[in-house]
């Protein structure tokens, strides 16, 4: 399974050490089914309690070791 999402990079003032950092926040959203998970929780209306789209938040940090 492969595709693309959308990764902005952020940088938020300088670091109070001597250290150099690198961070970002990606949000993609994918298709559960794709993936093979179908098991679904019905109610009592014929509704799901789970959606078939599920999104996905990555927030990272990064701090380069000497």
């Amino acid at each position: 399974m492969s595709g693309e999402w959308d990764t902005p990079w952020w940088e938020d003032g300088e670091d109070k050490g001597p250290k150099r950092r690198a961070g970002f926040v990606g949000t993609t959203t994918i298709n559960r089914h794709d993936f093979g998970i179908s098991r679904d929780g019905e109610l009592t209306n014929g509704g799901s309690v789970v959606g078939s789209k599920v999104e996905i938040t990555v927030d990272a940090e990064a701090i380069l070791e000497d």
